[in-house]
């Protein structure tokens, strides 16, 4: 199928309702869905014209820096206006399509549960551990691009991909130029080129018979019991060849009986679980509840965000939070500090009254696999229009009597907005998992 015919008005819409309505996110054109959905119609229709008659143009990025941690420079967030988020999700679903046959939208939560069975099965007595140094800002752009077209013979598709890779950038004032290397970081098909640019790695280590290979993004891990060596040199040479470099320091290979850490999960003998600097993280964002209450001293809004904070929340059946990313730990020890701690905090800041959810309850309900139907969860989707009105008067600024006013239209628009915003703060407690 030609990308043109891919795109029709149906499928532009269905995107848009799916993945952007609820967004908060403002392009350089600062046009924001609440002012793009009035013509949206309208909008689509210029956005399928403009593309058939190749005059289609994204506007530059907006730029948002996000630290990382102290040592390291912060991460650039690319941020697209909501008409080019559009073609960039059509895209990347026309690219899924292409690629039928690959398996390229692995989970992350099935690539751990298969990782740590291995680490448990007693298999394997060592591993070559691998990062890649600032991966995303090193893919080149002509050999993306020639991979891609292996699949994709569609011109019109390649022409605006690459686009997507060489668009510039807006940081405040500064319009920054793109060269030939770095896949935009923030894009919702940032991931997708980004796997497709290690397609060739992954297939080559996945055809030998003595090892079992591990990747996510930029973080390599090979469990293996002889010519670990060879199969180092082997990753070595794949890499460079793909003009990629190792990060030397977070490279290692070593005995499995030795503790190491690999997205974010801590493995030391029998024990699985969780990596200093994420508990770090998740105590912090935890205790920063607590003192946005000193200040405001609304106990619903606590409650509500301490709640989704301990347990996750699910939306279109996609699950957010800190514990259902680690749900494959064993380390309870870990749950019941985090328990206390809470129960810490509420004294530390004189809460009472509130009786909140647990983390080692929500582990045991997870643990049910259940989850679609186990009220412990917060259901973004199942709440009424009065737990809406009353999520959006703890959450927001909406007054009450504003709220009353709003219809049943404008009170689910404004309450998934508000919603959204906390979720991807949940997001945040797992940035930077490697």
């Amino acid at each position: 199928m030609s990308f043109i015919d891919f795109l029709t008005e149906e499928r532009l819409l269905k995107i848009y309702n799916d993945k952007i309505m609820y967004s908060g996110s403002v392009g350089v054109d600062k046009t924001n869905n609440y002012e793009f959905k009035k013509n949206i119609i309208r909008n689509i229709k210029k956005i399928i014209r403009d593309v058939s008659n190749h005059k289609y143009s994204l506007k530059p990025y907006k730029v948002i820096l996000i630290p990382k941690n102290i040592d390291s420079k912060p991460r650039k967030v690319c941020v697209p206006t909501i008409r080019d988020r559009l073609i960039i999700e059509a895209l990347k679903e026309y690219l899924y399509l292409c690629y039928d046959n690959y398996n390229l939208n692995f989970g992350i939560s099935n690539l751990i549960t298969k990782f740590i069975e291995d680490y448990n099965g007693h298999k394997y007595s060592k591993y070559i551990k691998a990062d890649l140094t600032t991966y995303f800002d090193l893919v080149n752009h002509n050999r993306l691009i020639l991979k891609i077209k292996n699949k994709v013979s569609d011109e019109l598709a390649i022409g605006l991909l690459t686009q997507i890779l060489k668009n510039s950038q807006k940081h405040n004032d500064t319009i920054i130029d793109r060269n030939d290397v770095g896949i935009p970081q923030g894009l919702s098909i940032s991931m997708l080129l980004a796997n497709i640019y290690m397609l060739d790695i992954d297939n080559y280590f996945k055809k030998i018979k003595e090892v079992h290979y591990y990747r996510y993004v930029d973080d390599i891990f090979i469990f293996c019991n002889r010519n670990v060596y060879i199969n180092y040199i082997k990753l070595k040479i794949h890499i460079y060849k793909n003009k990629l470099k190792l990060n030397k320091s977070k490279t290692r290979i070593s005995k499995i009986m030795h503790p190491f850490v690999f997205l974010g999960y801590s493995l030391m003998n029998d024990c699985v679980s969780v990596k200093e600097q994420s508990i770090t993280k998740l105590e912090n964002s935890l205790e920063k509840l607590f003192k946005n209450y000193k200040h405001n001293k609304n106990k619903e809004e606590l409650l509500w965000r301490l709640n989704i904070r301990i347990s996750g929340a699910i939306c279109n059946n996609k699950k957010y939070g800190w514990l259902f990313y680690f749900n494959k730990i064993n380390d309870l020890e870990l749950l019941y500090h985090l328990d206390d701690l809470v129960l810490k905090f509420k004294k530390r800041y004189n809460v009472t009254g509130i009786d909140n959810k647990k983390f080692i309850e929500a582990y045991y309900q997870i643990k049910k696999n259940d989850i679609k139907n186990n009220d412990y969860f917060f259901n973004v989707d199942k709440a009424t229009d009065e737990e809406k009105k009353d999520i959006l008067h703890n959450i927001t600024d909406f007054s009450k009597e504003e709220i009353g006013k709003l219809s049943n239209k404008d009170l689910d628009y404004n309450y998934k907005i508000a919603v959204f915003k906390c979720l991807k703060s949940l997001e945040m407690d797992l940035d930077n998992i490697s």
